[in-house]
């Protein structure tokens, strides 16, 4: 039987559930980011895509 391997098992349940987006900032900018989504009680990921919901939110009216 073959030992389970949870990192594989991760990688493959990511690529199956998300899609990746490398975004490109000037140096430092990334620490203030993280710096706004830790004072909102958000992780970096979670800030950015509650930033870009909330602007197709406002396209959309």
């Amino acid at each position: 039987m073959e030992k389970f391997n949870q990192k594989e098992y991760i990688n493959q349940y990511n690529a199956e559930h998300y899609e990746q987006l490398i975004v490109r900032i000037t140096k430092g900018k990334k620490a203030e980011i993280k710096q706004r989504a830790e004072r909102k009680g958000l992780s970096l990921n979670a800030y950015i895509n509650q930033l870009i919901d909330n602007d197709i939110e406002k396209a959309e009216d």
